[in-house]
């Protein structure tokens, strides 16, 4: 890689191919980890976007989805635990207000590319406010919780916590709220308003812009 990667937003279905890159990257990077079972490719749909970092070959190094809602589309969050808790009851209780999820967060770690991973989660939050949704939710284990907390994200307590997605973890639902940001770091706060403002104008951005 001899450039500065590039952030690009894009819409699955639109892009099967590059999707399907993003998926191969995601798979080998739960692999690592030993959680495979949590990268299995999602329908391609209008409702899912994908935030990937790219280098100039555009092959992916990092990425986050970014899932809307519809009925024949259940979000990834409750097809993972919708036998576990009652996370499509907490999902309707925040209806008629536009609920998306944030899913899948990986980044290609050999050589590691520290920074990577905060950039795509700025432009995925980005993203969730231009769809026009009002909260967003997602998943997060006891490793990477402090992570999601800088960017407002609250656990619901009364979701439990779950061996998701292997009995080494204890997953919780988290939500955000999209249009205050509230509980946001104040840098990373700046950060995702100002992407918001860049992805309204066009899908792609280079890493040092986010």
């Amino acid at each position: 890689m001899t450039g500065e990667p590039a952030i690009l937003w894009f819409r699955a279905d639109e892009r099967p191919e590059l999707a399907a890159r993003y998926h191969r990257g995601q798979r080998a990077c739960y692999a690592r980890h030993d959680v495979a079972a949590a990268a299995a490719d999602p329908p391609l749909h209008r409702g899912v976007h994908m935030i990937a970092a790219l280098d100039d070959a555009d092959s992916p190094l990092a990425g986050m989805r970014v899932h809307e809602s519809d009925p024949d589309h259940p979000l990834p969050v409750e097809l993972a635990l919708r036998g576990r808790c009652p996370i499509s009851a907490a999902l309707a209780a925040r209806q008629p207000a536009p609920v998306v999820e944030m899913s899948g967060l990986w980044v290609r770690d050999d050589p590691p590319l520290p920074g990577l991973a905060a950039a795509v989660t700025r432009a995925a939050l980005a993203v969730c406010r231009i769809l026009g949704a009002r909260s967003v939710v997602g998943c997060a284990h006891q490793h990477v919780l402090p992570f999601y907390r800088r960017y407002g994200a609250v656990v619901d307590e009364a979701l439990g916590a779950h061996p998701y997605p292997s009995p080494r973890y204890a997953t919780r639902v988290v939500f955000a709220d999209l249009v205050t940001l509230a509980g946001a770091a104040p840098d990373e706060h700046a950060g995702v308003v100002r992407l918001t403002e860049r992805l309204r104008r066009a899908p792609a951005l280079r890493w040092a812009e986010a």
